[in-house]
């Protein structure tokens, strides 16, 4: 069983400037003040008395590590109160990696709460897209950040953010693959980037210098960087920003979906199937269980598309889930002979979308 999460949102707090693509009140549905915050701890402390099951508690929406003494000492007191609680399992917190390399004493002070996971908001490995978008995050310091918290045994987490403005997609998958084979984290979250309101970025968008990935792009590099984390043993924490009320009523542009993460593992099985696809192919039964129909039947059966324009017709069917099997395909000839009865594991349909996807990533700059 996993520990339940708690958070404690904390926008802009911390924050030394403003990314031009943040709206961080929007992505939490909260107000960026000082008595919010003080609300936002005594509504934690009652959730933690409330809890049913071990639980952590997680500090999102600034930059932890560097908010002013005042407001972090009433964070360590809240601390003190909760850590009596036997269900109180640890803490995680988001934050960036010149914050880390600026405050062991405060990381040291944290680890008596059994500190869990520190993420890290890199969003790319390269230093000139993080100056583009208004961070001061150098390569040295994302390096340097690592090492610090290896050194004293602190798990870490990337956040990543495809779609960033002059991002060559076939780079920032090169730098992923290079940290993620040396510097591996426990997990990653991918973010793509949205335009939301009130942003330098919603500047850029509609004066034409910043076009946002589609929602077929945003898959392709979510599925890519997915198939390259679950290579490495890396778990995912999270893919696309939680679907909250006020984040449809904010986004200006985007692949913003609440089933993203469906839909690119949608993506996937439709790889495979492709792959399995003969040229006399007219008509193609998918057994799959119904456990996991949301992936390929999502958005009206979205990602089945690129089977049904190559005049493919396809029947889903309901299957209980058979050990490690995940999919069965009957492939139909014109004369409706069946000409392939295929069995799928996961692992197999994974390791095929992932060849066939390193030889198509898309090379986007702007």
């Amino acid at each position: 069983m996993h520990d339940r999460i708690i958070p404690v949102f904390i926008p802009f707090m911390g924050c030394a400037g403003k990314c031009i693509y943040c709206n961080q009140s929007v992505i939490t549905s909260t107000p960026d003040t000082e008595i919010e915050f003080e609300k936002q701890l005594i509504q934690a402390e009652k959730n933690t008395f409330q809890a049913q099951i071990p639980f952590q508690i997680g500090f999102y929406g600034g930059t932890f590590l560097e908010i002013k003494d005042y407001y972090f000492s009433q964070i360590i007191l809240f601390l003190n109160k909760i850590s009596k609680n036997e269900k109180f399992m640890g803490i995680r917190f988001s934050t960036t990696p010149e914050s880390v390399c600026r405050n062991l004493s405060r990381i040291l002070l944290l680890k008596r709460f059994n500190l869990k996971l520190v993420e890290l908001g890199v969003q790319t490995f390269n230093e000139d897209i993080l100056k583009k978008i208004g961070r001061k995050t150098t390569k040295e310091d994302i390096d340097n950040s690592i090492k610090l918290l290896a050194s004293h045994d602190i798990k870490w987490v990337y956040q990543v953010m495809p779609g960033l403005p002059s991002e060559n997609f076939q780079e920032f998958y090169k730098l992923c693959d290079y940290y993620f084979s040396n510097y591996p984290p426990e997990y990653i979250r991918i973010y793509p980037l949205l335009v939301f309101k009130n942003t330098e970025l919603e500047r850029q968008y509609r004066k034409g210098l910043y076009v946002p990935l589609s929602m077929e792009e945003s898959i392709c590099y979510v599925k890519a960087l997915y198939l390259l984390a679950r290579k490495k043993k890396i778990g995912i924490l999270k893919i696309g920003i939680h679907p909250e009320k006020s984040v449809f009523q904010s986004c200006v542009a985007g692949p913003l979906s609440g089933h993203l993460k469906e839909m690119m593992k949608g993506s996937i099985i439709v790889d495979w199937i492709m792959n399995k696809i003969q040229e006399n192919t007219r008509f193609i039964e998918i057994h799959i269980s119904s456990q996991f129909q949301s992936w390929i039947r999502g958005d009206k059966c979205a990602v089945l598309k690129s089977i049904s324009d190559l005049g493919i017709k396809y029947k889903i069917i309901s299957t209980e889930k058979d050990n490690n099997n995940l999919i069965a395909l009957k492939i139909h000839t014109y004369n409706d002979k069946i000409i392939k009865k295929i069995i799928g594991h996961w692992e197999e349909i994974c390791e095929s979308s992932r060849k066939l996807v390193l030889n198509s990533l898309v090379l986007r700059e702007q």
